[in-house]
């Protein structure tokens, strides 16, 4: 993950510079290249954290909570209550068959990075809803749609603010009492304004955003301890869309 932003941030600098160059030339005031950059990869940075702290969290908890049972020690085991693992899920029925499942969820969250080029102070907020089918008590598929929003004020005068729609498709198999593998994709579709009072400059891009993420998920109980270990993977592909800003530059996109 960090390497990818490595290499973004390279690209974002190279883009502002060839638009701020565009711009000088057809006689408008640029905005200062470094900044413009900073600001744009702050905010893109900013939408993957959110989708990296909130969408995809929050699908995975609801994949183990509907596997395990709410509190419960482990999917196929009994959790000393005397109910079956049948009805160890949120809403698994008795005879095991398709149970439909909804679930709704918001959230919210603040970063801030200090930095004189490249600094910001953004607040995302957001929400999410889902279905899901529980086919069997140890194997589920769902469907995730999220809203996202993110906004502040950006190093070198600038603000921004964003919003972002997403679908999330996601699968989880319990086929251990104590592992299960779940594998979610989603994908994203946002739009961000981005302006400056001085000099004065505007711009607005849209980018998509690919999400997948694989995990292998445990469950111990240890007298009244539960250990979770956890090994996953993810991927985030952004692509930003070409744009004209105020100056009347064209900027190219970027993947």
């Amino acid at each position: 993950m960090k390497a990818n932003r490595i290499v973004f941030l390279a690209a974002a600098l190279g883009i502002a510079n060839a638009g701020s160059a565009l711009a000088g030339a057809l006689g408008g005031p640029p905005a200062p290249p470094t900044q413009t950059a900073a600001a744009m990869t702050g905010m893109q940075q900013s939408e993957l954290n959110s989708t990296a702290y909130f969408v995809l969290p929050t699908i995975g908890a609801i994949i183990q909570q509907s596997l395990r049972g709410m509190g419960g020690p482990g999917m196929l085991a009994d959790g000393g209550d005397g109910l079956s693992a049948t009805h160890r899920g949120m809403a698994a029925s008795a005879d095991g068959g398709w149970p439909m499942q909804v679930w709704l969820d918001g959230n919210g969250g603040y970063s801030k990075n200090s930095l004189a080029v490249g600094g910001y102070s953004l607040t995302s907020y957001g929400t999410q809803a889902g279905i899901q089918a529980q086919i069997t008590p140890t194997f589920l598929v769902g469907l995730g749609t999220s809203w996202l929003g993110t906004s502040g004020p950006l190093n070198g005068g600038f603000t921004s603010h964003a919003n972002s729609f997403g679908l999330t498709p996601y699968i989880g198999w319990q086929f251990d009492e104590h592992w299960n593998v779940s594998g979610i994709a989603g994908y994203n579709l946002g739009r961000t304004s981005l302006r400056n009072a001085a000099p004065a400059y505007g711009a607005d891009y849209d980018n998509d955003q690919w999400n997948f993420q694989g995990a292998f998920n445990g469950s111990y109980m240890i007298d009244s301890v539960r250990l979770s270990p956890t090994v996953s993977l993810l991927h985030v592909a952004v692509n930003n869309r070409s744009f004209v800003d105020s100056n009347g530059a064209r900027v190219a996109g970027t993947s």
